[in-house]
């Protein structure tokens, strides 16, 4: 009776017996690996914040002032709203002159239909500004390619960056103005266009800044 007794208690059950670990290779038991299994923490969960909503009579009342900002009124966020900081360049880079070209509207952001665009130009090292209305957005108004052009032939930059958005229009209008500055400049201008990301606008501030300046 006792041997039978002392045989069943040296077998051990399936659960305390030790386990093979797959990650290195030696014996665990398997109840120490179920309790630190217990005592493991879950990952924190980031909650997303409440996005408010305002009611129709909010919104009325808030557009007879536009005060104070509200982050949900298209107009607080037009006249006042900016994208993320964009860090500075490395030094080398911010020595090279940035002229950054623009439309604007007579009274809006962006030209209506059937006024004259306006076309804003703006140097970033000197803070100069040239605005002029011309007759047609892109390439087709001869006056704006040759006026552009010579703006900033007379900045008397020999290299710089040319910056604009991703509108067809004043692409193709800097595509013209490039060539036009190289037929009358030689080789001897070295032009780098570049062309602000789309749905960022705010990365071209020189242009915003003075469009909001200009239309006051």
């Amino acid at each position: 009776m006792d041997l039978e007794v002392q045989m069943k208690s040296s077998v051990r059950p399936d659960y305390e017996k030790d386990v093979m670990c797959g990650v290195c290779n030696e014996e665990v038991n398997a109840l120490d690996s179920d309790a630190d299994d217990e005592h493991e923490e879950g990952m924190q969960v980031k909650s997303v914040r409440n996005v408010y909503l305002p009611s129709q009579q909010e919104i009325d009342d808030h557009e007879l002032t536009c005060l104070p900002f509200r982050d949900w009124c298209p107009h607080c966020m037009q006249g006042k709203g900016v994208s993320a900081a964009h860090r500075k360049r490395k030094k080398e880079e911010t020595q090279i002159p940035v002229i950054s070209m623009d439309y604007m509207g007579l009274t809006k952001r962006a030209p209506e239909e059937g006024e004259n665009p306006i076309i804003v130009i703006v140097d970033r090292k000197s803070k100069m500004k040239h605005v002029n209305v011309i007759k047609n957005k892109g390439n087709e108004d001869h006056y704006a390619m040759e006026r552009v052009a010579l703006d900033i032939i007379n900045m008397g930059y020999s290299h710089f960056v040319f910056k604009t958005d991703q509108e067809p229009a004043i692409l193709t209008l800097n595509e013209a103005v490039i060539r036009r500055i190289t037929a009358l400049k030689g080789d001897g201008v070295q032009i780098v266009p570049e062309v602000s990301p789309v749905g960022e606008s705010q990365s071209n501030g020189e242009v915003e800044n003075a469009v909001k300046q200009i239309q006051g």
